[in-house]
């Protein structure tokens, strides 16, 4: 059936291109506002989940149901409302920023579906939580005398004459590190399970898959870290500054973090898109 527009201004009075049109400037503002800030890490967090979030209510979008009350409308509004003032008076780069999408997308799914259909957008509200968490959202595990061994023995491994004291690794070149926290790989574990939890809500899964695939992401950022750590032994040799700085808090940082996300996301992509699963059984979920 098609829609027959008598004038074109009657296109402005239909709900839902109005909810398009808001959904489309606080996706806009966010992502400008995230673009302008320091979080390398969240930058491209930030684009990949909007399109998630985006991609997931357009394959349901023939399912929704536009039937809002005015007090949902009320709240939805105030909370959009809420969150733009946030941002314009205190323009800070921190956590609220995080918890912006998450805080607008219930504004506007009050808007469209009101109280009584919001668990229709239950994945959208996952894929904001998982985009909000933090890279502390697991600093109280501690895995830096474990990365710490594994790092040692990829040394010794590759012909490096190394001893390790706790978390502190030492080679015969003078050249020594501490695995503090912050380099234990737990960032990048959190990094790939958070793609691993899209993957989970972008395609059916299956529960062997649900069971491996988390594992298999701890395994690779794990590894990759510690390659990293590796890296970072051997160039804490005096003279070796520029380097060691680039690939401790310069751009550097990011790619190994790039690289386990990469081959994760790859594996999630081809293993996920080979099943055939039922869909109503993927939406019971």
């Amino acid at each position: 059936m098609k829609l027959v527009l008598s004038e074109p201004t009657q296109l402005l009075r239909i709900p839902k291109y109005w909810l398009l049109a808001i959904g489309a400037g606080l996706m806009a503002i966010h992502l400008s506002l995230v673009w302008q800030g320091n979080l390398p890490e969240f930058q491209g967090n930030a684009f990949v989940f909007w399109a998630a979030a985006v991609s997931l209510v357009w394959r349901k979008r023939d399912d929704l149901v536009f039937n809002s009350s005015i007090l949902a409308s009320l709240v939805g509004f105030g909370l959009i409302a809420i969150a733009l003032l946030r941002i314009h008076i205190l323009p800070d780069l921190g956590l609220f920023l995080r918890l912006f999408p998450l805080i607008t997308g219930l504004g506007l799914a009050l808007l469209a579906s009101g109280f009584k259909h919001l668990r229709s957008y239950w994945r959208e509200f996952v894929v904001f939580i998982l985009l909000a968490l933090p890279p502390t959202a697991l600093a109280f595990i501690e895995i830096s005398p474990i990365t710490a061994r594994f790092t040692t023995l990829l040394l010794w491994i590759s012909g490096f004459e190394v001893q390790r004291q706790g978390v502190y690794i030492m080679l015969s070149t003078g050249a020594s590190i501490e695995v503090y926290h912050g380099c234990s790989g737990i960032v990048v574990i959190l990094q790939v399970l958070k793609f691993v939890g899209l993957a989970f809500l972008m395609f059916p899964t299956t529960w062997i898959q649900r069971m491996i695939l988390p594992i298999v992401g701890i395994a690779i950022a794990f590894l990759t870290n510690a390659i990293r750590v590796a890296i970072l032994a051997v160039l804490s040799a005096p003279g070796n500054g520029e380097a060691f700085g680039y690939w401790h808090d310069g751009n550097g940082s990011l790619v190994f973090s790039m690289i386990a996300v990469s081959i994760v996301g790859a594996i999630c992509y081809f293993w996920l898109m080979q099943e055939e699963s039922d869909p109503e059984e993927w939406e019971d979920w």
